[in-house]
């Protein structure tokens, strides 16, 4: 086998495929939550009752309660906070008194602690209000005070198959022979009980785990809660301080002080958000919240007094608690205003108070990142068990576009640069060759003879050593008088830019593509070349035809004599016939159309009281295409242009239209469907954010498109392993899909195009390349083929999500663990079409992400360019709450340079570069919060 087959074979076969669907990682499905109520609701209680303990479903809207009633015996009660069940009581057994409850995290079941036969007892029972089946499953002769259930199962060993066996814990406290409390653990069935934090003496050891579950010592502790990413224990000594405990993957760690021991008296619990604390005093008034690490403190529920510490509801909305009045005791609901309050994982994202404003405003922000490629952040999170130090929570991903416009472009330009290697590229020299022989002999005189001649020696550096043309064209640049043709050059034109700065074969084709179409024209009479011999024009059709697949139709004709054909949206046909037919898609239309000339009639003249337009905007197209955001960014250059708005209005119906079926055309159609105004925005924030987001994904794709073309698209210009006890294990985090439907489905219509081209193209793609599965090798043609496919149907899967989503339904397992995995298609496939750009077919690392595309002027240029990628958190529905997610999507930028710029030059600037104004108000300062919000 061939090294570079082998290195494609090992690297395909670590990055591996798409994840198989039907797996259970995401069983059991989510618990969904009721909404709670948005005003206060009471239930008074009888006047001989008295409540020992109060919890509310994790499933929200349901509390339970034990009360006792003065006559003898308990109840627990169920009372729907929304009223839509009636009250039911359900009496425990003579002979068992409870003192503690809590609810499992999965809502069906509770625990109870109290005494039954002088022991001290844990049992569980049926959420449902008509069972009487009451199940010890813990007895201790020592006291047992306060209950709580952690929020993450364990995995607390294996079962025969050696599949791991998860079970919640949970937690509470026991008193010893010398009155000190410990916090003890025990699991769901009451089994593998340990120390969690308690006397040096007290400390388990099991034989299955290399080290003890806890070491935390302490002369005495009880539980006060847990924090909702389940690695966090708030616990209190005798002396009423607080600390927090961390559980670093496989073991309690360590222990603080809660907030250096800023908070006494009472009892503190967590948001159900993560973000801050509850601090609950007695004979006190409400609550405390707070926040930022105790430096915002805001009272809540003023106008209760609670008897004992409230318990959240799940959605963070509100507080349940036991108050005492004049008629007796009753349970109270009091809604609450806490930031981000029903976003589960607002502590993972928005510790800070600038990033939750942007969060609450705007339904998310943008983060700048330091990563090369859209699919690594997509790599960020650490989802697994046996990483080093344990898991961690996780962040939940957001299938975004951009990964598909991305992936587009690599397989475009991967596409694209295989076609020149092969077929362009020694066309190109065949042609120099062929048409030096022809004006040697029959025209010497001729200026063609000395341009062509150059280019011959240009093709052999050594032999144009000393070549005083061939010394310019290989500087590439400023301006001079050209030694060959005897006028003034501009011989910058010549740096090579995008794809063809890499490597020096490329190099040197783009600087002879360049001089032979753009600048010897200048001092060559075009038409000289248009009664060439038919083997000449045969030699130059093999040069030009292989781009016509790839490029939008020419506005000029050609001087070999195939003129192709014209776009109907071109307005201004080019009179000088050219050497190459330069692409002249409806974009070049667009900014060719809103900048001034002199010579077009007076209602197409861009001009206004400053003068006229020289440098068109990024801006003109998106807002031809149909984007309403692009059209108000615009409203300060209609004013000072009038006669702009027309002219855009006027396009956006020559866009309507038709602009043709080729694929460049089809990728600028499928930027309208990116920026269509009557897309739904998601019903969080104001809508802004999203908004701002799809025009900077837009642009940025087209900049990848201008990026991949520039040598052949036309630019306008105006004129003038075992290591602990137990993991915790965090639930895989279930993301979302960014909610456009339509332009998952246009990228994939785009993939479908280049499957065909591909298909069609039978001496296209020569060599071999690894299979899927990387067992063996097969056709280049076919895998290329095959990932194309394969890409489009991904694309679509997550189009069909999409629609589910808008729709209100919910994902599936399958549809989530895509979304887990998505860093698996953006990746493998990513690099499978960078490889076509390697002369050796080779998986290598590819270039970074940040490039740039001169897309107008003459001198001042406009610059299109890509940065580096973005993290885009957003807030999206959750299961009856919200949830922030992340994605990775585009940056993109514009400004006018007064010289050329190559992705090298862009790269070094891009630190100093700004973000562009109407992008820059959704960027937070800020990189994503360590995770600790304490």
């Amino acid at each position: 086998m061939k090294p570079r087959h082998l290195i494609a074979l090992i690297v395909l076969t670590l990055l591996g495929g798409p994840p198989a669907p039907g797996t259970d990682l995401f069983d059991p499905p989510q618990l969904a939550v009721s909404p709670s109520p948005a005003a206060e609701t009471s239930l008074a209680l009888d006047a001989d009752e008295t409540v020992i303990d109060t919890d509310v479903s994790p499933a929200g809207a349901t509390v339970a309660a034990l009360v006792r009633r003065a006559g003898g015996g308990q109840v627990l009660r169920f009372w729907t906070l929304d009223g839509t069940r009636p009250v039911a009581d359900r009496p425990l057994p003579d002979g068992f008194t409870a003192r503690a409850l809590a609810w499992h995290p999965r809502g069906e079941r509770l625990f109870l602690a109290g005494t039954q036969g002088g022991e001290q007892v844990i049992a569980q029972v049926a959420a449902d209000p008509q069972s009487r089946r009451l199940e010890t499953i813990y007895r201790s002769p020592q006291k047992i005070r306060r209950l709580m259930v952690g929020p993450r199962p364990f995995e607390t060993g294996r079962d025969g198959a050696g599949n791991p066996v998860l079970a919640y814990r949970l937690f509470f406290g026991l008193k010893g022979a010398d009155g000190r409390y410990a916090i003890r653990s025990i699991t769901e069935d009451g089994r593998r009980g340990y120390q969690a934090i308690g006397p040096k003496g007290g400390f388990t050891r099991f034989a299955d785990a290399a080290g003890p579950p806890s070491e935390i010592a302490a002369d005495w502790a009880l539980p006060l809660g847990f924090h909702p990413g389940g690695h966090l224990l708030l616990w209190e000594d005798q002396g009423h301080r607080f600390h927090v405990a961390t559980y670093a993957g496989d073991h309690w760690a360590g222990t603080r002080d809660l907030l250096d021991n800023s908070l006494r008296g009472g009892s503190v619990t967590v948001t159900p958000n993560g973000l801050g604390l509850i601090q609950w005093q007695p004979g006190s008034t409400g609550v405390t919240v707070i926040l930022d690490r105790g430096q915002r403190r805001s009272p809540q529920c003023a106008g209760h007094r609670f008897d004992g510490t409230p318990s959240s509801v799940p959605d963070g909305r509100g507080l349940v608690g036991v108050e005492r009045t004049d008629s007796g005791l009753r349970l109270v609901y009091c809604p609450i205003t806490v930031p981000l309050a029903d976003v589960t994982n607002a502590w993972l994202f928005a510790q800070a108070p600038a990033d939750r404003d942007l969060i609450e405003r705007r339904g998310g922000l943008l983060r700048d990142l330091d990563l090369e490629q859209v699919y690594s952040l997509y790599e960020s999170e650490s989802y697994a068990l046996d990483q080093e130090g344990g898991p961690t929570p996780a962040r939940p991903y957001l299938v975004t576009t951009d990964i598909f416009w991305e992936l587009l472009a690599a397989a475009y330009e991967g596409l694209f640069i295989t076609t020149e290697r092969h077929q362009s590229i020694p066309a190109f020299w065949d042609l120099v060759a062929a048409a030096d022989r022809q004006f040697r002999t029959a025209a010497p005189a001729s200026p063609w003879a000395r341009v062509f001649a150059t280019l011959a020696a240009l093709r052999d550096p050594t032999s144009g050593a000393q070549d005083p043309e061939v010394a310019l064209i290989q500087r590439a640049q400023g301006v001079a008088q050209s030694p060959a043709l005897g006028i003034p050059l501009t011989y910058g034109e010549l740096l090579p830019r995008g794809h063809y700065s890499a490597d020096p074969e490329f190099q040197n084709y783009f600087k002879a593509f360049t001089y032979l179409t753009k600048l010897a024209p200048k001092g060559a009479p075009v038409a000289a070349l248009q009664d060439l011999p038919s083997a000449l024009r045969a030699a130059a059709a093999r040069w030009v035809s292989p781009y016509r697949a790839f490029i939008a139709p020419s506005r000029a004709p050609l001087v070999w004599g195939d003129r192709g054909t014209l776009p109907a949206y071109a307005r201004h046909p080019a009179d000088q016939a050219a050497l190459f037919p330069l692409s002249w898609g409806f974009d070049n239309e667009v900014l060719l159309a809103t900048v001034f000339h002199p010579d077009w009639p007076e209602a197409e003249q861009i001009t206004g009281p400053a003068g006229p337009r020289i440098l068109p905007s990024a801006l003109d197209l998106a807002a031809a295409l149909g984007s309403p955001l692009a059209s108000s960014l615009l409203r300060n250059e209609l004013d000072r242009y009038p006669r702009l708005r027309p002219v855009l209005a006027e396009l956006g119906q020559r866009h309507a239209a038709g602009t043709g079926g080729d694929l460049y055309n089809r990728w600028i159609d499928a930027l309208a469907m990116q920026w269509a105004g009557d897309l739904k925005a998601p019903d969080q924030g104001d809508g802004a954010l999203w908004q701002a987001k799809r025009l900077q994904t837009g642009l940025a794709s087209w900049a990848t498109l201008r990026h991949a073309t520039v040598l052949v698209n036309e630019r306008v210009a105006a004129e003038g392993g075992e290591s602990g006890f137990e993991n915790i294990v965090f639930s895989p985090p279930r993301g979302a899909v960014e909610p456009d439907p339509r332009t998952f489905e246009a990228i994939a219509t785009l993939f479908d195009l280049l499957q065909a081209l591909v298909d069609d193209s039978a001496g296209l793609l020569r060599g071999e390349m690894a299979t899927e599965d990387g067992s063996e090798l097969e056709p280049l043609r076919q895998a290329v083929s095959g990932r194309l496919h394969d890409t489009a149907d991904q694309a679509r899967r997550f189009k069909a999500m999409a629609e589910r989503q808008d729709r209100g339904e919910g994902l599936s397992g399958a549809d989530y663990e895509a979304i887990y995995h998505v860093a698996r298609v953006a990746e493998h496939h990513f690099l499978v079409f960078k490889s076509l750009a390697n002369k050796e077919l080779a998986l290598s690392n590819p270039d970074p992400m940040p490039k740039i595309a001169d897309v107008a002027g003459d001198g001042p240029y406009l610059m299109a360019a890509v940065g580096r990628p973005m993290e885009w958190d957003q807030v999206v529905p959750f299961y009856g709450r919200r949830q922030l997610v992340k994605g990775a999507v585009y940056s993109f930028y514009e400004f006018a340079s007064p010289r050329l710029l190559d992705d090298a030059a862009w790269r070094q600037m891009l630190g100093t570069q700004a973000h562009p104004a109407w992008i820059a108000p959704f960027v937070s300062r800020l990189g994503l919060p360590d995770g600790d919000p304490f």
